[in-house]
């Protein structure tokens, strides 16, 4: 018969506890950012790749005014780590952490039986570093790192769950803006270096700057196929048409990034491209 310090173990060792600590921050702190839990556990089909799974929280703050963007959700998933772990993004020749770009998925049902979807380039605050390699590894040098293997199922669960939204009866007529974020409580570190300082013999660097931060851009070509209606000449433009973003957030940083979330609106004129074209 276990004890309840076995039972208290098996518990603490899973992350569903991480994940309603994530919410409840979510709803106590609602007032401040005007966010709401939409649905937690929401289970995800993707009918071509075969794959599905559960998304943690998907978050919504409701209708915005035109050229912003429709109705926004951040689609997350919550990791944990065991104890002081972090996660180093690599920032080769930047210095700030100014990079405000962000490539959405948007969704839309103009009337019944009308459907259309995409990835936009947008850009929004808080600005952070950008990167497109984190040092996180699998179990063997033969697996696809953690991070990317989060990342491409968050974006299938993302792509599944605009599919799944736009095809419900009271979303005709709207739109719909999704971001994928994953929540953690690895310490999230910056390796800031000069590409030049990388030995061509050995492959490593003696001069590096570390930068703790709650908020990093994970942006890199994580599709694993283009979109079929982009005309595609080039390698280049296949990598670059599978270019998607993942924010990566500290949880104890995640209210004020809820707070401070806003499109810039000085790219609002492409939304209004898309939508009432």
């Amino acid at each position: 018969m276990p004890t309840p310090e076995d039972l208290q173990k098996l518990v603490n060792a899973s992350g569903f506890l991480f994940q309603l600590r994530v919410e409840s921050e979510v709803q106590a702190t609602r007032d401040s950012h005007q966010w709401q839990v939409l649905a937690r556990e929401h289970p995800w089909y993707n009918a071509e790749s075969g794959k599905s799974g559960y998304i943690d929280l998907i978050l919504d703050n409701g209708p915005v005014p035109r050229g912003s963007g429709g109705q926004i959700r951040l689609v997350i998933e919550c990791k944990r780590t065991s104890g002081d772990a972090a996660w180093v993004f690599l920032a080769p020749d930047v210095s700030t952490k100014s990079a405000t770009v962000v490539r959405t998925i948007w969704a839309m049902s103009p009337k019944p039986n009308e459907y259309r979807s995409g990835w936009l380039d947008s850009h929004a605050e808080p600005a952070s570093y950008l990167s497109e390699f984190c040092d996180i590894r699998g179990k063997g040098e033969d697996q696809v790192p953690m991070l990317e293997r989060i990342s491409q199922k968050l974006l299938d669960s993302t792509e599944s769950l605009a599919f799944e939204e736009i095809h419900l009866y009271e979303s005709h007529g709207k739109r719909f803006v999704y971001l994928p974020v994953v929540v953690t409580n690895a310490d999230l570190q910056i390796c800031k270096f000069q590409s030049r300082d990388v030995s061509l013999l050995k492959g490593t660097f003696d001069n590096c700057e570390f930068e703790s931060v709650p908020l990093v851009r994970f942006h890199k070509s994580l599709a694993t196929k283009s979109d079929p209606a982009l005309f595609l000449r080039t390698v280049g433009q296949s990598n670059q048409a599978r270019l998607r973003t993942v924010l990566i957030v500290k949880a104890d940083y995640l209210s004020k990034f809820l707070e401070e979330w806003c499109f810039d609106r000085a790219y609002s004129a492409q939304w209004d491209s898309v939508w009432y074209r």
